[in-house]
């Protein structure tokens, strides 16, 4: 009884704090320069979703990523996405309000806390000194959940990814952005008219990514094989007619669409560079070649079921529908869903 009475006092206290206009406490998600599109995406989504857990407001940018081309503090977001509307959960974006709220009037008498690489604790701290005392975790600690973070008026994030045990714990992991109009048009134009898989596997071009070496390895073609495979026997099993193969690299999608009996997106505009070489490029080449990236994740979201080699990509893909709908894979052949969370035993 008491258990259960001590329940009752906590929610009713929640009840009276949701009543007043603005949380007290506020989360700010900061991405350094180089993180990819499903990087962004995702720790978005796991960071504005852990906000929305402990009620407080959500502060990030897209300013100094690669993909703030402009200087502005939606960037991307304005052109590609748009934001899910919430009510209870106030979002600010840009490096103004970042700074905002980590000046020393700001932070006067507040509990603060900075997650990150232990190895990179002082990028943050030599950005915004205010934080050198605050309470440190770092991103793989166990004991990162909501309540752990829940004492703390301002919680910091320094570009790291959502862990595993904080997904894990947060009660409804939700996107914050979502294809605005015109890349949900995109995307439906280019995807099969009757329920499909979507699979995607990032080639790389060359590049070192989750543990593998990517462009022709022997691995990566086992890799490439267990992730078609799979996503034949999801669509034989789901009773799908039809596999949407996405890549990186066109003949990687080609590949994927051959072994699993799918189709390729065309390969019209896809670089045969390394993602870290092509962001390097100017202008409308960058521009064509991120349009294309939206309309690749919008189309691997409408998937029925999704089968990925595991990126974040598809992780944030997973996110615009039911992520349950997702099957992982690692090299090793482990099967896991969106989060990094176990298969549910129906969907295995």
């Amino acid at each position: 009884m008491k258990q259960i009475s001590d329940r009752v006092s906590r929610l009713g206290r929640w009840l009276a704090r949701r009543g007043t206009n603005e949380p007290a406490k506020t989360v700010i998600y900061r991405p350094a320069g180089g993180v990819g599109l499903g990087h962004l995406l995702f720790s978005l989504a796991g960071y504005s979703s852990l906000a929305r857990d402990i009620w407080a407001g959500f502060v990030s940018t897209g300013q100094s990523t690669e993909f703030d081309r402009d200087g502005t503090a939606t960037g991307i977001f304005a052109d590609h996405l748009t934001l899910v509307p919430d009510p209870g959960l106030p979002v600010t974006f840009g490096l103004p309000a970042i700074r905002d709220r980590l000046t020393p009037e700001a932070l006067e008498g507040k509990r603060c806390a900075l997650i990150g690489r232990k190895e990179a604790r002082r990028r943050a701290q030599a950005e915004f000194p205010q934080l050198t005392d605050a309470t440190f975790f770092e991103q793989e600690d166990d004991a990162l959940s909501p309540d752990a973070l829940r004492p703390f008026d301002v919680i910091y994030v320094d570009s790291v990814l959502p862990p595993t045990q904080l997904t894990g714990r947060i009660r409804s992991l939700r996107p914050l952005l979502v294809p605005n109009a015109d890349t949900e048009r995109r995307a439906i134009a280019v995807c099969p008219s009757e329920p499909f898989v979507g699979v995607h596997l990032r080639h790389g071009n060359g590049e070192h990514l989750h543990g593998r070496l990517e462009g022709g390895q022997a691995e990566f073609d086992d890799y490439l094989n267990l992730v078609a495979d799979t996503a034949r026997e999801v669509a034989d099993t789901a009773g799908l007619g039809a596999i949407l193969c996405i890549s990186d690299n066109a003949e990687t999608a080609e590949r994927l669409a051959a072994r699993s009996g799918g189709v390729a997106l065309p390969p019209d505009d896809l670089p045969q560079t390394a993602w870290r070489d092509h962001i390097g490029e100017a202008g409308e080449a960058f521009n064509d070649r991120l349009t294309r990236m939206m309309v690749d994740i919008a189309a691997l979201s409408r998937g029925t079921r999704i089968v990925a080699g595991h990126s974040w990509f598809s992780e944030s893909a997973a996110l615009w529908g039911d992520p349950r709908r997702m099957i992982s894979l690692t090299p090793e052949g482990t099967r896991m869903t969106t989060g990094r969370q176990p298969v549910p035993p129906e969907k295995a």
